[in-house]
């Protein structure tokens, strides 16, 4: 199997005392069989940039930037997108936009979203997840 990290996994290499449990489970899956999209990529580059800690960012680009994959949205992945946020804002689901083209990358890819937050994409129930939190 293979995941897609959200952001709340991809991040933790960089947070100050990390979730162990999910980084131990980040550590069995292996790098090589994980992937982010493009707006996870997005977010974390733009939290870096905000607390302009040189150090960390460049922790980032040694350890973690390089050996996971980064998946565009192309014109597949924006159509699901549409058709998700349209069915799901009818039927007043929550998920934020970046969540959403999350799970539609997933999708589109055959992924499992790997999150912390069980509550994510509880609402998405199209998409396969794993809460990696260990709670």
């Amino acid at each position: 199997m293979r995941y897609l990290l959200h952001g709340s996994v991809y991040s933790l290499p960089l947070q100050p005392a990390p979730a162990m449990a999910a980084m131990n489970r980040w550590q069995a899956v292996g790098m090589e069989r994980t992937a982010v999209s493009i707006i996870t990529e997005a977010q974390t580059l733009s939290g870096l940039y905000l607390h302009g800690c040189e150090r960390q960012f460049l922790y980032y680009q040694n350890t973690i930037r390089d050996r996971v994959q980064v998946i565009g949205i192309d014109e597949t992945v924006a159509r699901l997108y549409a058709r998700l946020r349209a069915r799901w804002q009818r039927q007043g689901r929550e998920l934020s936009d970046p969540d959403i083209f999350v799970a539609a990358t997933a999708l589109v890819h055959g992924l499992t979203v790997a999150t912390l937050g069980r509550n994510v994409f509880a609402a998405a129930d199209e998409v396969a997840w794993e809460d990696w939190s260990g709670n």
